[in-house]
């Protein structure tokens, strides 16, 4: 999960340990009074109204306007069981291949990142490292998504 191990970023800073990065993340969204699984649902429905758009851009229910970038490659799950031939199987592999940006219209409040990260959050509970920058923090979406105790 290092740098330059399964993707050139890392799924985990050279100094953290996977354990404690999930630890501290299921600690913060239990705290808040959301699950992985709410998080990864709201935040895939967003990416696929996009996503289904000609222009990869879209306002969602009037309150999030969400932009998909998609890249020509795809990432690989850093649980697959072999990263060099199968892809982790499980929730929204399909946007594997894009990132997305999302700005909540009433508060201002912008976030973006892969489009793995649904699959991660869902199936693994992980939102990559505090050192990754392809982190997406639990709590910091919640409150991008209006969900659990942020409403």
């Amino acid at each position: 999960m290092r740098p330059r191990a399964l993707s050139k970023a890392g799924f985990l800073g050279p100094h953290e340990s996977l354990r404690a990065v999930m630890a501290a993340d299921a600690l913060a969204i239990e705290r808040i009074g959301v699950t992985f699984e709410m998080l990864a649902t709201a935040l895939e429905a967003l990416i696929a109204a996009a996503n289904a758009e000609r222009t990869r851009e879209a306002v969602v229910g009037g309150t999030h306007r969400v932009r998909i970038r998609q890249s020509l490659g795809f990432q690989i799950c850093p649980w697959s069981p072999d990263p060099q031939r199968v892809q982790c199987t499980g929730r929204a592999l399909d946007f594997s291949s894009l990132d997305w940006s999302i700005e909540n219209l009433r508060t201002g409040r912008a976030l973006n990142g892969p489009g793995l990260i649904v699959h991660l959050m869902h199936d693994h509970h992980f939102c990559e490292g505090r050192e990754s920058p392809c982190r997406v923090d639990p709590v910091v979406l919640a409150e991008l998504l209006e969900l659990g105790l942020m409403r």
